[in-house]
C-alpha cells in the first residue's frame, strides 16, 4: 500500500491488506464518534472513539479503556523502556533515572594524583570543583614510608590562602595503603572551590606519593 498524506482518504468496513499503513508527515488520524462496539475476538484490541470526544481501546475481555485518561498514554522514559522513550527533565530533576553507570543525580567521582618526592612543607591545590559534593573516601598509599596529610578546601579566588580541613584527621599514608571516610562538616564541600593537599609530616623517604579522592556531585 503507498504512502498516504492528508490529501488522501479511505473508507471501507473489513480492511485487510498484507502491507503496513504508513501515515505521510503530519497526517492525522481521524475515528468516527460510534457507540462502544463488543468485545473482539481473542487475541485482538480494537480501538475507537465515542460521543464523549475520547478515544477508548477494548481487549477480547470487553475491558474498556479510556486512552485520554492520565497515565493512559504516558511518555515513556529511556528507564523505563527499552531502547526508546525520551529522556525527559522531569526523571532527571527528580533523579529518577535507573542506570547502573548513572546513580540517580548523584555521581560517584574519582580523582587519582600522584606526588612526586613529597616533603613536610607541601600545600598546594591539587583540584577545583565546580559543583557542591559530598566526600566518601580518601584513599592514599606511598612507595616507602609515611606522609601525613590533609584535603583543604579553599575559596574560589585564593587557593593560595589556607582554608578549613575536610578531612576530620590528618590521613597517614603508607606503602600498605590507608584510607578514610571520617570528614569535618559530613565531608560537604560548596560549588566553586579549591580542593587543597597540605603535608604534616614525612617519614622514611617516600618518593612517591598517590591520593584517591571520591566524592559524589550533589
Amino acid at each position: 500500500m503507498p504512502i498516504t498524506n492528508n490529501s488522501d482518504s479511505l473508507r471501507t468496513r473489513n480492511l485487510s491488506v498484507d502491507d503496513a499503513l504508513m501515515l505521510g508527515d503530519d497526517t492525522p488520524l481521524s475515528f468516527q464518534e460510534m457507540i462502544a462496539p463488543p468485545a473482539p475476538p481473542t487475541g485482538s484490541v480494537v480501538i475507537y472513539a465515542k460521543s464523549d470526544g475520547k478515544l477508548y481501546a477494548k481487549d477480547d475481555t470487553g475491558a474498556e479503556t479510556d486512552l485520554t485518561a492520565s497515565g493512559s498514554l504516558a511518555v515513556h522514559t529511556h528507564q523505563d523502556v527499552a531502547n526508546g522513550g525520551l529522556l525527559d527533565a522531569a526523571s532527571i530533576g527528580l533523579g529518577t533515572l535507573a542506570s547502573a553507570r548513572l546513580a540517580a543525580k548523584h555521581r560517584t567521582i574519582t580523582k587519582i594524583f600522584y606526588i612526586e618526592d613529597p616533603i613536610a612543607s607541601d600545600s598546594f591545590p591539587i583540584a577545583f570543583v565546580a559543583d557542591n559534593i559530598t566526600f566518601v573516601q580518601v584513599r592514599a598509599v606511598t612507595d616507602v614510608g609515611a606522609v601525613d596529610f590533609n584535603i583543604e578546601r579553599r575559596s574560589t579566588n585564593t587557593p593560595d590562602v589556607a582554608g578549613t580541613d575536610i578531612l576530620s584527621s590528618n590521613l597517614q599514608a603508607v606503602a600498605a595503603s590507608a584510607n578514610t571516610t571520617a570528614f569535618s562538616s559530613s565531608g560537604s564541600v560548596a560549588a566553586e572551590q579549591w580542593l587543597s593537599y597540605n603535608a604534616s609530616a614525612v617519614a622514611s623517604a617516600p618518593t612517591k606519593l598517590w591520593i584517591v579522592l571520591e566524592y559524589t556531585i550533589d
